[in-house]
């Protein structure tokens, strides 16, 4: 979440202010004017760093210095929640192209918005059986988006569920600190691949009674009304 803009200069206006110089200095309790002409004396600017104090706090500092080291500690932020934010993924052992191709545009848009994708199959009841399918269908996407990802963990069984996950690529990562560095010099916010093609697509586009986004993983129960072969499977969505 980017930080909240401070007042700067003019733009502050009580009457009087605690001021901070350059050095970290408290200097004490002035009128603005003199704490404006402080810093334009120093060539520096007067920002408001306290304003709910009373009288409220003013520092002078360098802005441009200050703005970078606060777009910089945003973009760590943002970088720390997208490699804590696992997005997931679920497929059927056999899924239908319609399905597949949803599923393969969330994972591309999800990997370009910096995300790590964890894709996994659900065996129920005998389906379990056909475990080199789950395995196929998790290694066919990975491939649909091998230009922007790499499999950080082949496929793997956990339970009764078969996983894979992606990470994007380091060129991924660049193209997206290049989005953000546009973003901000247009002074607007990051448009999220993802989100944009929730609007695009809907959040449900399969036939069933389930919804594709799923906030917790279900529990493992055995259908054992399942058919021996798999059916055809739809693509559905966690995220996490």
């Amino acid at each position: 979440m980017p930080e909240k803009r401070l007042r700067r200069n003019e733009e502050i206006r009580v009457p009087k202010v605690r001021l901070v110089d350059e050095n970290g200095q408290q200097v004490g309790v002035v009128w603005v004017r003199e704490a404006l002409e402080a810093a334009r004396d120093a060539g520096l600017d007067l920002l408001e760093v306290a304003p709910d104090a009373n009288p409220p706090v003013c520092r002078i500092m360098d802005w441009g210095k200050y703005r970078y080291e606060q777009k910089q500690r945003e973009r760590e932020q943002r970088k720390k929640q997208r490699s804590a934010d696992v997005k997931q993924l679920r497929l059927r052992p056999m899924t239908g192209k319609a399905d597949f191709e949803v599923t393969r545009r969330r994972a591309d848009a999800f990997l370009r918005d910096g995300h790590k994708v964890r894709v996994e199959v659900r065996f129920r009841g005998r389906e379990i059986t056909h475990q080199d399918l789950g395995r196929d269908v998790l290694l066919r996407l990975a491939e649909a988006v091998g230009e922007i990802a790499e499999i950080e963990t082949r496929p793997s069984m956990e339970g009764r569920r078969m996983f894979v996950l992606l990470a994007p690529t380091a060129d991924t990562l660049k193209a997206l600190a290049q989005r953000e560095r546009e973003a901000e010099e247009a002074g607007t916010e990051l448009v999220s691949l993802s989100s944009q093609l929730e609007e695009d697509i809907g959040a449900d586009d399969d036939d069933d009674d389930r919804d594709d986004v799923v906030t917790e993983a279900e529990p493992e129960v055995e259908d054992e009304s399942a058919a021996a072969d798999p059916p055809s499977g739809q693509a559905t969505e966690d995220t996490a």
